[in-house]
């Protein structure tokens, strides 16, 4: 997993009508919750403000990766902006490739998590909405984990500043090992990164935008 990109997922949201008293210091408040939140969240997924780091061992040569929380300066939360609109976003076919720019962790591999963050917040604010963009090591969590933090930090966000809030699911840090294995230090026999690290250019393709009615959605669910 340390040669495979970042999970990159994204939220886009549309702004209140113009002239709203509530979008002229809309972003404002947005990005003081959304830190405040981060800040909340961490303090349950804490492995995800370290950084990797690796303990390399002469005698027999080996490298061990591990999340090192301590020697870290933590997640990272970013503000930018663009002249688009969320019309320029959804209505092509294919994604736009300004969608990139939206992640911090664009074609970043995993072991990179040695000097990146682990994990990295980006709000892009658009002419007429917000796109918040989540970048987090696959190396440390999995599919389920980024959704179970995505849906744990909005938890904590829509608790409107609450620091007492109790999230509805605590996540599971401690790593399952067969019975009768303690969790023994898995060292990768090799001498130097290169060896087992793998850096590549994905092609480029075209990406569809596909768009589902909240009827159909409804339906699928009752279904299920």
């Amino acid at each position: 997993m340390l040669s495979v990109h970042y999970i990159q997922k994204g939220l886009l949201y549309t702004k209140p009508p113009p002239g709203d008293y509530y979008e002229q210091n809309l972003i404002n408040n947005v990005l003081v919750r959304l830190k405040q939140s981060l800040s909340i969240a961490l303090l349950h997924f804490y492995p995800l403000a370290g950084r990797l780091a690796t303990k390399i061992e002469q005698n027999p040569k080996s490298h061990s990766v591990f999340v090192d929380c301590k020697n870290s300066p933590g997640a990272k939360f970013i503000h930018a902006a663009v002249d688009l609109s969320v019309s320029d976003i959804v209505s092509p076919t294919y994604v736009p490739l300004v969608v990139q720019s939206f992640f911090d962790h664009d074609r970043a591999i995993n072991y990179d998590g040695h000097t990146r963050p682990l994990l990295s917040i980006q709000v892009t604010e658009l002419v007429d909405g917000v796109f918040i963009g989540c970048s987090m090591n696959h190396a440390i969590a999995d599919g389920t984990t980024f959704w179970h933090f995505i849906n744990t930090f909005s938890e904590i966000f829509q608790a409107q500043g609450d620091t007492k809030i109790k999230i509805s699911r605590s996540p599971m840090l401690e790593r399952w090992f067969p019975e009768g294995n303690n969790g023994p230090l898995l060292t990768l026999p090799f001498t130097h990164q290169n060896e087992f690290i793998t850096r590549f250019e994905t092609p480029h393709v075209l990406e569809r935008i596909f768009h589902f009615s909240a009827k159909v959605h409804y339906k699928a669910q009752k279904k299920g």
